[in-house]
Parts: structure tokens; sequence; C-alpha cells
């Protein structure tokens, strides 16, 4: 029986994709990508489901090209595993209840807030100062004077996606 769209798509972000190569990835961005790296490796291995990490390492590996392309500099790949793992435990947890609470208003409520903080970005930038003009950071973990704008740009919530 062929995979439609439909069987692939998930109930909060829909069908699975690509992430883009030419901004910084949401949180919606990441794990249309895990959805779709997932149901890839489960057709290499002949219908079964890979293991978590298997998957998680290579959404993270491509979140990690994406950011060193943007000449960023981000937190370690162990750090970055951890946000994905917490953010997919998060999912697989709001996802548990689904077929049994999809109709009550407060878990509707729930699942609208998740998608709504999917908008934000999957911030692995190394700097977590608030004003980038008054960074106080060390020289390796600074934002380069010339992607600041960009990084800016990227920080404020994306309501074209999901």
């Amino acid at each position: 029986m062929a995979v439609t769209r439909k069987k692939v798509s998930c109930v909060i972000f829909d069908a699975p994709s690509e992430m883009p190569d030419n901004q910084l990835a949401t949180y919606a961005d990441v794990m249309k990508f895990y959805n779709l790296t997932k149901q890839r490796l489960k057709y290499e291995l002949k219908n079964k489901d890979p293991p978590h990490h298997n998957v998680a390492e290579i959404v993270i590996t491509k979140v990690e090209q994406i950011w060193d392309k943007a000449s960023i500099p981000h937190v370690s790949h162990r750090r970055v595993q951890e946000m994905l793992n917490k953010y997919h435990k998060m999912f697989m947890n709001l996802l548990k209840p689904y077929k049994s609470r999809k109709d009550s208003g407060p878990y509707q409520e729930k699942i609208s807030q998740f998608k709504d903080e999917s908008k934000k970005l999957f911030d692995i930038c190394s700097c977590k100062c608030s004003f980038i003009s008054q960074c106080q950071c060390e020289k390796s973990r600074k934002i380069p004077a010339i992607e600041r704008d960009f990084l800016e740009d990227q920080w404020v919530p994306r309501y074209d996606h999901c």
C-alpha cells in the first residue's frame, strides 16, 4: 500500500518537510524535518521505526550546518541534542492522549498554544545577551557584527508557516 501525505501528516505540524536553507529553523521546521527524516529512515528499514537517536543525529547535524552557514556561533552538539530531546518529549507527551481528547476544549487550547510556541526560533546561539550591541560574551561566543541584523530578524516569530 502506498504511503500518502495524509498518512504521514502530523496533527500539530502537518506534512513533513525539508528545513529551509536560507533561514534559521523554528521549532516547527525542526519537527517537520524530524518527521520527514523518520519517514525516510523507516522506508529504508523496511517499515521498522528507526531509533530516536538516529533520527535526532541527522536533524541536529542539519541544524548545526545551517547555523555554521550563517556564521553564527552556536552551543555544543550535546546541548543541541538535549534541546531536541526535551522538545521531542514535550511533543510526544502532547500527542499521547490525542485520540481520546481531540474534541476536548482544554486539550485543543494546549495544542494551539504548542503550535504558537513552535513558531519561535530553535535558538542554539551561544550568546544569549538580550541586547547584542551590549554583549559582554567572550569573543568566540560573540555574534559577528555583520550577522546581527540577520539574527535579530530570525528571532521574530514567523507566522507564515504551519
